[in-house]
């Protein structure tokens, strides 16, 4: 019995198909891209991680390591002869540095940051109660960051009692001695009209409470923990408090 013929299946257009894409990415067009590395550090000579480097005119971006150093690729389809562009590197609680850069295909450039403290932080970005992105500086309302660092050196397990003494006008008061008691706070006023004397808590866009329920018998009482207890300090990145009459009309009446 002679054996049956094998069928073809058209496979072999598929590798055809794979070489073609190959070439075109190939490396000529990956040489063909600038890349643009450097060193990002504070005016102490430390190196600055998770800093931004980027070209906001093409969207480009990429962050810094732990030793301080970036490395930006600029693809050659965005490179033009003779042009320039912004390069930025910025961090939270340091000075942002732009210096103008001239994109070339085909090179490796090097440059290097040094970036200033910002005690004030007026060249933070920061979201308003809109929903909107805009400089610290422009925004009339007294604003205090507290950093995850100040949260993490308190020690503390509860967040609201991490904030003792981390900003001016913050008063933050426990219920019990008891461990895992609640704890509460406010800001300035010492009561409202209706509703509680704790500010307004909003996390990443979401308002919650710092509610603690009581249980009470005739002979003995049991205070529940706060609810912001529930939250891990260690996942907290920073804390804004914002205060005043303007801060208040960025979040309507329940501020």
């Amino acid at each position: 019995m002679s054996p049956r013929p094998l069928r073809r299946i058209g496979v072999r257009s598929i590798p055809a198909a794979l070489l073609l894409l190959s070439a075109w990415v190939g490396p000529s067009q990956l040489a063909a891209q600038m890349t643009i590395t450097g060193t990002v550090t504070d005016d102490l000579g430390q190196p600055v991680s998770q800093a931004q480097v980027l070209i906001a005119t093409l969207r480009l971006t990429t962050t810094t390591g732990e030793d301080g150093t970036y490395q930006l690729f600029v693809p050659a389809s965005r490179v033009d002869a003779g042009t320039t562009a912004q390069l930025t590197a910025r961090r939270i609680g340091l000075r942002a540095q732009t210096v103008t850069v001239a994109l070339t295909s085909g090179i490796s450039l090097t440059q290097d940051f040094v970036l200033e403290a910002d005690p004030f932080m007026l060249e933070a970005v920061i979201v308003t109660g809109q929903g909107l992105r805009e400089q610290r500086a422009k925004i009339g309302a007294t604003i205090n960051t507290i950093r995850a660092e100040e949260i993490s050196e308190s020690e503390e397990t509860n967040l609201v009692a991490a904030l003792a003494g981390k900003a001016p006008n913050v008063e933050v008061t426990s219920s019990t001695g008891d461990p895992g008691g609640g704890v509460y706070f406010r800001i300035r006023g010492t009561k409202t009209i209706f509703g509680g004397t704790e500010p307004l808590i909003v996390i990443d866009g979401v308002v919650v409470t710092n509610a603690s329920n009581t249980i009470e018998a005739p002979i003995w009482g049991t205070g529940y923990a706060n609810r912001l207890i529930d939250l891990n300090p260690d996942d907290i990145e920073s804390i804004e408090i914002l205060k005043g009459a303007a801060a208040s009309g960025l979040y309507g009446s329940r501020a």
